[in-house]
């Protein structure tokens, strides 16, 4: 038998939500739980309610939590009744004349096996990731995390506030400052040109000065903010250059810069000015051209879309969406918003407390989720 547990935070007093979980209805569509048709089988009033479904049964417990009411679902699995024995074969009939195998058609999406073996070349495969935040009782922030990501595909990570999204992008891109510190896990970067793996643990501070922007570049949490507000536009593009291309010219990084403004939608004569000048769309347009400048094989995208109003979110989605069929790059997708990465990603993860706890295609996430947390985001 086998058990998950999820927990959310409302912001309800124990009576109000008591009052919706004490009703059969009410706690069917409160917890979003498809475990077929819901029977309350128990209640203490104003502590738990006890449930049970065609395929699972549990418990739902309210305590106060802070400022809001933590409501704990646990779910088990039933077990199914073992299938009766097969009957007693009847005598063989004599065997047919050998025909040729028919060819096996392809196994959908959902049925193909372990992500493992995909299709498509892997560009960076992490195993075993591990990283604590030093300190009296240190803080585990990313937990024993595998994945792949593939060339030219969008890998989302969701999950909540605080569950390590981030801390793994810094680890990903060897970013992390003390007190955080990888304690366990490889990183590999393999690159189009067909050569041998790049560990990336094991760059050397000048080699890992290269590798960054020209391989795997990013764009930052708030990266709105990531600007210098006192240096203009083609200063902050020419700063890129003279650090990782120094044999560019003057006049070069200044065409290089007004190619990369007109790629994401902004005139070239923006090139002179100032970020309190732009608006937020197009600041966050700059920060990803920024990403592009050097054409990296990986982009890590960390809540690009923050702050951002719906229109012009969906803007910045469709120019991503844009640049990478145009360019071609890789795109890991960190966000608390599980909805708008079934919309633009290839395949998702789910993180809760540092763990990824579901790892598959979109459409068999959304479909078939196999952890309770999904259901909660």
């Amino acid at each position: 038998m086998s058990e998950h547990e999820a927990i959310r935070t409302l912001v309800k007093s124990p009576p109000e939500l008591w009052a919706e979980l004490s009703d059969q209805s009410s706690l069917a569509s409160h917890l979003a739980e498809p475990f077929g048709e819901i029977r309350i089988t128990r209640l203490e009033p104003e502590t738990a309610v006890a449930w049970e479904g065609e395929r699972a049964s549990g418990t739902v417990r309210i305590e106060p939590s802070g400022w809001g009411t933590r409501v704990t679902l646990t779910a088990r699995a039933i077990e199914a009744v073992p299938p009766l024995p097969d009957p007693e074969p009847d005598p063989p009939e004599p065997a047919p004349l050998p025909r040729p195998a028919p060819t096996p058609e392809p196994l959908p999406p959902a049925a193909a096996g372990p992500l493992s073996t995909l299709a498509g070349d892997v560009v960076l495969r992490a195993e075993h990731v591990s990283v604590e935040y030093a300190g009296a009782q240190p803080t585990h922030a990313v937990r024993n995390v595998s994945l792949e990501l593939r060339r030219g595909e969008v890998l989302g990570i969701a999950g909540e506030s605080g569950c390590g999204k981030s801390t793994l992008a810094y680890a990903l891109a060897r970013l992390l400052r003390p007190p955080a510190r990888l304690t366990s896990g490889t990183i590999q970067f393999y690159s189009r040109d067909r050569s041998d793996p790049v560990d990336i643990m094991a760059l050397d501070a000048a080699a890992l000065r290269r590798f960054r922007w020209a391989k795997v570049s990013m764009v930052f949490q708030s990266a709105m903010n990531a600007l210098n507000p006192v240096i203009s536009l083609g200063k902050q593009f020419a700063d890129i250059f003279i650090e990782h291309v120094p044999e560019m010219g003057r006049d070069a990084r200044d065409q290089r810069s007004r190619e990369l403004l007109e790629m994401v939608g902004i005139s070239p004569d923006r090139i002179r000015s100032f970020p309190h000048e732009l608006s937020g769309g197009m600041r966050q347009r700059v920060v990803i051209a920024m990403a592009l400048a050097l054409q990296p094989e990986i982009v890590i995208m960390d809540e690009p879309t923050t702050a951002l109003d719906v229109v012009v979110q969906q803007e910045i989605l469709d120019e991503i969406h844009r640049l990478r069929e145009e360019i071609g790059f890789s795109i890991i997708f960190i966000t608390h918003d599980l909805s708008l990465l079934l919309d633009i990603s290839d395949r998702l993860a789910i993180m809760y407390a540092g763990e990824i706890v579901e790892y598959g295609y979109s459409e068999q996430v959304a479909a078939r989720p196999a952890h309770p947390y999904t259901y909660g985001l």
